[in-house]
């Protein structure tokens, strides 16, 4: 790979943080494509991993993005939101970047592995707190119908990383996400209807 990863967490570490620890996210292969859970030809969602792995993104609007994702299942309004953004200090061990099921390809997510033996140092590159109104634009990226690409409305997404991109920038999250790329805000109930038919 050779270019920076980020990895986005809502505690502060410090200017610097050794990850020695992960998480159990979705299964991978080594190739980078998740395993799907199917039955009768229906997507039941993906297997979970039993490998530690700590998940990070190419960019760090993605990994501010996946990481307000995971808090945007709990809660859409209340208090500002900061993320902390760490670059790190190796390739990580893989890459599913380019995978066509899921929000891996939007998120340009990439893992590291064999944290306990090869931990990875990450340098603090980014403190950017967020208006809480920044989960409701992430959460409408994805649609619980599993309508538009693998249940999620990627040109929306892009669209919120953008906005979160400026207020890494900036300071700023824009007040109206629409108006970075001129990209409507989804209509979640014609996509669902278009799914439905």
């Amino acid at each position: 790979m050779g270019d920076s990863v980020y990895h986005a967490t809502f505690s502060s570490h410090g200017d610097e943080m050794v990850f020695d620890r992960g998480g159990y996210y979705e299964k991978v292969r080594d190739d980078g494509t998740p395993v799907q859970q199917i039955a009768s030809g229906t997507f039941f969602g993906f297997a979970t991993s039993d490998v530690e792995e700590l998940a990070a993104s190419k960019k760090p609007e993605c990994a501010i993005f996946a990481v307000l994702k995971n808090m945007a299942n709990e809660r859409t309004t209340g208090e500002d939101v900061t993320v902390n953004v760490y670059e790190m200090g190796r390739e990580p061990d893989v890459d599913m970047s380019k995978s066509i099921a899921g929000d891996f390809s939007l998120n340009e997510e990439v893992r590291f592995r064999d944290l306990d033996t090869k931990p990875v140092t990450g340098t603090l590159a980014h403190s950017v707190t967020f208006p809480s109104r920044v989960l409701k634009d992430v959460q409408l990226t994805y649609l619980p119908c599993q309508a538009g690409h693998n249940g999620t409305i990627d040109v929306w997404g892009k669209q919120v990383q953008q906005a979160i991109r400026h207020c890494i920038e900036t300071g700023q999250y824009p007040v109206d996400v629409t108006s970075i790329d001129d990209v409507d805000r989804p209509d979640v109930e014609a996509y669902e209807k278009e799914f439905h038919h």
